[in-house]
C-alpha cells in the first residue's frame, strides 16, 4: 500500500515538474493536482478491495443501504466485514458514515471481537485514515454482553444502577439458576446454601457438617439435585429438569 501511494506521490510530481518546466499556468497545474488526487483516492479504493473474491467485493461496495450476507465458515466473513468497514468510512457520502463511533458490529466472543478491531486499525491505517483508526479501541465492536454492559453503565445513573456493577460468571449464573427453580418447584425447603442467602449465614463460607465428616448434612439429607438415582422425588425432579435446562448450547436467560 505505502509502494503505491509513494508511486503515485512521484508520479504527480513529475507531472507537476514537466506543467512548469513546459511554461504550463497555476490553472492547469491545479487541475494536474487535482487529477492526482483522484488518482490517489482510486490507489485507496483498490487497496481496501485488493484480495476480495467475485462474491465479496459487492457486498463491502454495498455502503448505501442494508445487506445480508450468508457464508460458511472459513469463507472470509471476518475479512469482509472489515473492509466493509474501512470502505464505508472511505465513503462517507454513499454510507453516511463519518465516524468509527456510528458503526456497530457485534460478534459472539471477546477473542473475536479483538480480532475484528485488530484488522478494522489495519485496514484503516492502510486507507490513510490514521485519525479514525486511533478511536477503534473505544468503538462500539464487541460482544453483545458487552455493548449491554457499556450502555447500561453509561446509563446508569438514570437507570439507578450502580455505575460499577460487576458481570454474572457461570458460577454464579448456576447457583442463581439452581436457586431459581428450586424456588419455582417449591423444593429444598430452604436447607440449601443458594445464591441470595446472607453472608453471615454461611460462616465462613463452608456448609454446615456437624458429624465432621466433610460432608455438609444437607447433602446427606437430600441426596444430590443433581444426582437422578437419589434423593428426594422433588430433588430429583429438579436435577432432571436442571440437566434438560443446562444442556450445552442453550442460551442463557440469567
Amino acid at each position: 500500500m505505502s509502494e503505491t501511494i509513494e508511486d503515485t506521490r512521484d508520479a504527480r510530481d513529475a507531472a507537476a515538474a514537466d506543467m512548469i518546466g513546459a511554461g504550463a499556468t497555476g490553472a492547469a497545474a491545479s487541475e494536474g493536482g487535482a487529477a492526482c488526487a483522484g488518482a490517489t483516492g482510486a490507489a485507496t479504493d483498490d487497496a481496501l478491495l485488493a484480495g476480495l473474491t467475485d462474491e465479496q467485493r459487492p457486498c463491502v461496495e454495498r455502503v448505501d443501504g442494508a445487506l445480508v450476507v450468508s457464508a460458511g465458515a472459513g469463507s472470509g466473513k471476518t475479512y469482509m466485514l472489515t473492509r466493509r468497514i474501512a470502505y464505508a468510512l472511505r465513503h462517507p457520502e454513499r454510507s453516511g458514515v463519518t465516524d468509527i463511533d456510528q458503526v456497530l458490529a457485534i460478534t459472539f466472543t471477546t477473542l473475536a471481537a479483538s480480532e475484528i478491531k485488530a484488522r478494522v486499525r489495519s485496514a484503516l491505517r492502510a486507507a490513510g485514515m490514521a485519525d479514525q483508526a486511533l478511536k477503534v479501541d473505544a468503538s462500539w465492536i464487541s460482544t453483545i454482553h458487552g455493548m449491554c454492559s457499556r450502555i447500561l453503565r453509561e446509563h446508569a445513573l438514570e437507570l439507578n444502577l450502580d455505575p460499577s456493577f460487576g458481570i454474572m460468571d457461570d458460577a454464579l449464573r448456576g447457583d442463581v439458576l439452581r436457586a431459581s427453580v428450586e424456588e419455582a418447584l417449591g423444593i429444598g425447603g430452604g436447607r440449601r446454601h443458594g445464591a441470595g442467602q446472607d453472608a453471615d449465614d454461611l460462616g465462613d463460607g463452608e456448609a454446615d457438617d456437624a458429624s465432621g465428616d466433610g460432608e455438609p448434612d444437607d447433602a446427606r439429607a437430600s441426596g444430590d439435585a443433581s444426582d437422578g438415582a437419589e434423593g428426594t422425588p422433588d430433588d430429583r425432579r429438579y436435577g432432571a429438569l436442571f440437566a434438560e435446562y443446562d444442556t450445552p448450547g442453550r442460551p442463557s436467560v440469567v
